[in-house]
């Protein structure tokens, strides 16, 4: 049997989240934008099952912790795992157009 993960959204995550949801609703529809949230959330929650198959963010380089990625379309949510605790955390979700740069900015300290 699958082990179970809880799965936590950061603070950074959350605002993503909404900041992509606001921008869409702003520049398509509402329509769109429920979609795309749907779909974001529908990938976080299937985080909850073997996140461990998800591949490791190409251009982060550490090993502690190690970043996972998952795609939703043109968004890639960013995630580690912790193990011990049986939890991933989510702590990135951003338009895969973005600078790589930017991502690793805000991800290492």
């Amino acid at each position: 049997m699958d082990e179970i993960y809880e799965v936590i959204l950061g603070e950074l995550a959350i605002q993503q989240i909404d900041d992509i949801v606001i921008y869409i609703a702003r520049n398509s529809s509402e329509l769109a934008a429920e979609k795309v949230y749907n779909g974001i959330n529908k990938a976080i929650d299937g985080l909850c099952k073997m996140p461990e198959s998800h591949a490791r963010l190409r251009y982060m380089e550490s090993n502690d912790p190690v970043f996972r990625r998952v795609n939703v379309w043109k968004y890639v949510i960013v995630f580690t795992i912790n193990e011990d605790a049986k939890a991933v955390n989510v702590v990135d979700v951003s338009h895969s157009s973005q600078d790589p740069q930017r991502l690793i900015d805000r991800l290492t300290p």
